[in-house]
């Protein structure tokens, strides 16, 4: 038996809808917020756990290149010369990374791309005895962008006239939004719901794709946060091209349903309006439509605006005061500048002289130089000093080049990915938010959203007159 074109399109919007929402839920992400630049941070109190032990939990949940005191190593070692006992400052310093403030913890730090492995890790660490862990990057309410969201959706459910199409529409935008609760994704879809707000007012109706295509206010509401979404994060900007189409299979199965319950009624209604003839563009609808909308995406970027200047300024007097990236410097945490010093002294080590130290920090253009013999045409030897090393940008750009070539998850490297000229100090906040672009997506959202009300609302104005 043939199945039904009618409901082969049914199968195949059901099979689209649900495997674009077990996409969209496959890639379930929440906003964190970090101490470091591409770095998780890890603190760990244990009586029962050395370093060596906590690395060995990370390792095994998938964080191999996390960060700790026992797999460091010496960052530049001189064959000539491979111990050395003189000017070991920076390495004293360098183990206050690994420790807070009180020297009460042990600290680690993750790169992000392995940071899945963390709650895992977090378990096991908390299972044993007198040991407890934690990690920056928690989040108060992380669902607060998406529960607004929600709340708008609500909204405009109530005032839409086919809710049964809006609801339809709307589900699978708010999954997407509870999945990924970023300010800027909740923010373009408050864009994409007042799209299909205008678009329940057409559907069904004679000429429903043309009048879509041609409305510039239902275009620019579904296209412009796919580009602005991008700009936060492109992964999310595929997550939403998928939510529209779980939207769209919805809409079908929705229809479909309504035809099979108009079938067994009486009264079937039927459109009289064209979608040409329905205006969207009155006084009326462009206040209540773009009023909603500029004022949800005002609300979204003062939340995201007050929530990163929260999490970067204010500190918490509960959290450990861990090394992070700072404004100010304490003494006690070197910065690349000493490890370029270091380098110096080590590297120069063998060709310095007996008893020859060097307490005092290079100057720039300082050279160390050997002797070189060569026998002239008047058959004598003449003596000429060959500079070997020159303290200058080019050593330690080379410097800082081999940090990138070690093979060991060196702390110099993620001290090197904060900035050349990055100081450190120790701080009880939470870092900062991991929505690095969510203030400048908004704020296009917002330009546009302005933009797309002037010229909806002034637009019909503009042409009456002209015709004068």
């Amino acid at each position: 038996m043939k199945i039904p074109f009618l409901q082969k399109s049914v199968f195949l919007s059901l099979l689209v809808f649900s495997f674009c929402l077990l996409l969209i839920a496959l890639f379930k992400s929440s906003p964190s917020s970090a101490l470091w630049k591409g770095y998780r941070t890890l603190y760990v109190s244990s009586s029962t756990l050395n370093d060596a032990a906590v690395l060995s939990i990370l390792n095994k949940n998938g964080c191999t290149d996390a960060i700790g005191k026992s797999n460091q190593q010496l960052p530049i070692v001189s064959q000539m010369a491979p111990v050395q006992t003189e000017n070991q400052a920076y390495l004293q310093k360098r183990a206050n990374f690994f420790t807070d403030s009180e020297h009460k913890l042990m600290v680690f730090y993750v790169p992000l791309s392995q940071s899945a492995g963390i709650e895992k890790s977090l378990e096991e660490l908390s299972a044993f005895s007198e040991s407890y862990a934690g990690t920056d990057g928690n989040v108060q309410f992380p669902h607060f962008p998406s529960l607004l969201l929600l709340l708008f959706a609500l909204f405009l459910f109530y005032f839409s006239k086919n809710k049964i199409f809006f609801a339809s529409s709307a589900v699978p935008l708010v999954f997407f939004a509870f999945m990924r609760p970023f300010f800027s994704v909740c923010g373009g879809l408050s864009m994409t719901l007042y799209a299909f707000y205008c678009m329940q007012k057409i559907w069904g109706r004679s000429g429903f794709v043309k009048r879509t295509l041609y409305s510039t206010q239902i275009v620019a509401s579904l296209a412009l946060p796919f580009a602005v979404i991008f700009i936060s994060s492109p992964v999310n900007s595929i997550l939403y091209v998928l939510s529209l189409l779980a939207s769209a299979s919805a809409i079908r199965f929705s229809d479909f349903l309504l035809d099979l319950y108009y079938e067994k009624s009486l009264f079937v209604p039927v459109p009289i309006l064209t979608a040409r003839q329905i205006n969207l563009k009155s006084r009326k609808n462009i206040k209540f439509q773009l009023a909603a909308s500029l004022l949800i995406l005002i609300f979204f970027f003062i939340a995201t605006f007050a929530s990163g200047a929260a999490a970067s300024t204010f500190a918490d007097s509960e959290n450990p005061a861990l090394p992070a990236p700072s404004k100010t410097s304490d003494s006690r945490l070197p910065v690349l500048a000493e490890f370029s010093d270091w380098a110096w002294s080590s590297i120069t080590f063998p060709y310095r002289r007996a008893f020859e130290t060097t307490a005092n920090p290079p100057v720039e253009g300082e050279t160390v130089s050997i002797p070189e013999y060569s026998i002239g045409e008047d058959g004598a030897i003449h003596e000429e000093e060959r500079i070997v090393y020159e303290y200058n940008s080019a050593f330690k750009n080379k410097v800082f080049k081999g940090i990138s070539d070690l093979s060991y998850p060196a702390v110099e490297k993620m001290l090197l990915k904060q900035g050349k000229d990055a100081t450190f100090a120790y701080s009880q906040g939470s870092g900062s938010s991991s929505e690095s672009f969510a203030s400048l997506s908004l704020a296009i959202l917002l330009l546009l959203t302005v933009l797309l009300a002037f010229s909806a609302a002034f637009a019909p104005s503009l042409k009456a007159r002209n015709k004068k």
